[in-house]
């Protein structure tokens, strides 16, 4: 489940729509960008949101971009996603995420 598409993955790392080289390495990072995403919110998808008969929400798109920059800059490393890192996405999705309290 992508929260966005590959060009707008691309749009966002700024890299032209006629770069193709690594297509396939935008579509892993935006897959595990989506899914950092959905799991930190504790979001349930839209099926829509798959099949584009849905939009995704600007503020989870966001998230989205926020995480996907992280991981594609780093991609190689060793690493796990910085605290910075979720305070970013927190700030962009305050009115997105499910608390675990109720």
């Amino acid at each position: 489940m992508a929260l966005l598409t590959l060009s707008e993955g691309k749009e966002h790392l700024r890299i032209p729509q006629g770069e193709d080289d690594h297509n396939s390495d935008i579509v892993a990072k935006i897959d595990e960008a989506s899914d950092l995403v959905v799991k930190h919110c504790n979001l349930t998808p839209d099926p829509g949101w798959n099949d584009g008969s849905a939009p995704v929400p600007g503020n989870v798109k966001a998230a989205a971009c926020v995480v996907l920059t992280y991981l594609y800059e780093r991609r190689g490393e060793t690493m796990t996603v910085s605290a910075d890192i979720w305070q970013a996405v927190e700030r962009v999705l305050v009115a997105t995420r499910v608390s675990a309290m109720a």
